[in-house]
């Protein structure tokens, strides 16, 4: 792949709510922000981690919304099976609750890696403790969606981040798409740029600063 000459960053998309409560948005950003900040000190310490009997790969991102993380994960499940290992991918779901869209989600990571289990349940860690304590072969885990699921320790963290969404430039929730501000990938293991066919130099360079 080769390094393309810096260019302009991308802006940012329209923010999630309608201009007309751009007065609200920015205190709410301002309060969410606090209490991200705060969550994420007490999962610094080691409050409230679990550690499952497996190790576990965590596949995030920063923002709302796709990054492309749903083919990520399926790639990374297939490598752990293509290394001899039957991996789990856990998922965020509410299938007994009937959400058909985590229910589709939960089919389409069937679908495209057979040689996996998937666990779609709010609660992941006591999902996987109880398939394995039922007797299912789980030598590794993949979280769909983990950055932010910090309950789950795990062993190698990726965050994708869209070339095209500005992500680094956008703002926290409501008054951007971020759910964590950029800092938070100072905890990442391995950043992986989607939507891109050549690197861009610049938001490298971004990304390396933080």
């Amino acid at each position: 792949m080769s390094r393309s000459s810096p260019s302009p960053s991308p802006s940012p998309p329209p923010p999630p709510l309608p201009a007309v409560l751009r007065p609200l948005t920015g205190p709410l950003s301002w309060v969410w922000g606090r209490r991200i900040a705060a969550r994420n000190r007490r999962f610094d310490r080691g409050r409230g981690v679990l550690r499952l009997a497996a190790p576990v790969v965590s596949i995030g991102n920063l923002s709302a919304g796709g990054t492309g993380k749903t083919p990520m994960v399926q790639w990374t499940a297939r490598r752990l099976a293509a290394a001899g290992l039957r991996p789990a991918i856990a998922l965020r779901g509410y299938n007994a609750r009937g959400d058909r869209r985590r229910s589709d989600e939960a089919m389409e990571h069937a679908e495209a890696v057979p040689a996996a289990i998937v666990l779609a349940d709010p609660d992941r860690a006591a999902a996987v403790a109880a398939a394995m304590a039922a007797g299912e072969r789980i030598d590794s885990v993949v979280l769909d969606d983990g950055f932010q699921h910090r309950r789950v320790a795990r062993d190698l963290d990726i965050v994708l981040i869209d070339a095209r969404a500005g992500t680094l430039e956008d703002r926290m929730l409501p008054a951007g798409w971020l759910r964590e501000p950029p800092a938070s990938l100072r905890r990442a293991d391995a950043i992986v740029i989607t939507h891109a066919s050549t690197v861009d130099a610049s938001l490298a360079e971004r990304v390396r600063r933080i």
